[in-house]
């Protein structure tokens, strides 16, 4: 088999299963197992593949046919300028959290400006994404990321170690929590959440792909999607400083209520950010 008759093969087993965008999947799981790029696919399409990568080529296909993410399959994903290390632990990240992460920085941009210390908190981190796009655009402050989840902060402190980002605090507890004993409260300048915010009826309806290899934790947002959100929100008043940023997403349908939620619990100049498929994802307001 060469590696033209690999991608062909690859792209019509992807197809039959339904598959969106079978011929780049075929790509992406390639590359992986070759340990090349794109162009050297390409340049060296005619190359025989090896008994031992037919064998890997086999396994990888046969769990994306039985609807693996190819991100777990590879074992990366791609957030901002990042490549991540991801597994079953945490969630896939995905572009409308950087999002999230364009908005936060262009209003910690004018702490900067201000000369100001930052100390930003990343709630449920996961793979940690977004606690390291923050600590590597802002070198100088501290970010504090926690997780209920242990195999979580697992991934999340891997791919800090990856990106050489020492500025990262890890904890591991209940959203806000493990920050009360080092005697935050009142002192942090933006909070920053992709909270579950699936309705746990909702979760059989997702797309096999997140339902059945995704983390349940990282997904259910309890009876209306919104059970953690409303917690943190009441938490976020507390341990924000005045003038602080707590940046949320949500779900599609949830901004105008997420929104109600902070303007009840002293938060003031709420905005909601559309993504790039024009839902509203993003909700962020200023502790007043």
């Amino acid at each position: 088999m060469t590696v033209h008759q690999a991608l062909a093969d690859i792209s019509c087993a992807l197809s039959r299963q339904g598959i969106e965008d079978p011929s780049l999947e075929a790509e992406i799981i390639l590359t992986h197992i070759l340990s090349c790029n794109r162009t050297t696919l390409y340049v060296n399409a005619l190359r025989r593949l090896g008994n031992d990568e037919r064998g890997s080529l086999r396994r990888a296909l046969d769990l994306r046919l039985r609807y693996m993410p190819v991100q777990y399959i590879t074992g990366s994903a791609p957030f901002c300028d990042f490549t991540l290390h991801v597994n079953t632990d945490v969630l896939i990240p995905r572009p409308e959290t950087e999002v999230l992460v364009e908005e936060v920085l262009k209003r910690l941009n004018d702490l900067v400006i201000q000369n100001r210390y930052q100390v930003i908190c990343d709630i449920g981190t996961g793979s940690g994404n977004m606690a390291i796009a923050l600590a590597d655009a802002y070198p100088e402050a501290r970010v504090y990321a926690t997780d209920l989840s242990s195999a979580a902060l697992a991934v999340a402190r891997r791919n800090a170690a990856d990106h050489h980002l020492g500025n990262i605090i890890f904890l591991q507890g209940d959203l806000c929590e493990p920050l009360r004993s080092l005697s935050l409260p009142g002192k942090i300048d933006a909070i920053i959440c992709n909270p579950p915010y699936i309705a746990t009826a909702g979760i059989e309806s997702l797309a096999r792909e997140i339902r059945d290899f995704e983390p349940r934790l990282a997904l259910d947002g309890g009876e209306d999607g919104l059970s953690l959100v409303r917690r943190l929100i009441r938490q976020a008043s507390c341990f924000l400083k005045g003038g602080g940023l707590l940046a949320l997403e949500v779900g599609q349908g949830q901004s105008q209520q997420v929104a109600g939620m902070m303007r009840e619990n002293q938060f003031s100049g709420v905005e909601i950010i559309r993504d790039l498929s024009g839902i509203e994802r993003v909700v962020i307001g200023t502790r007043t």
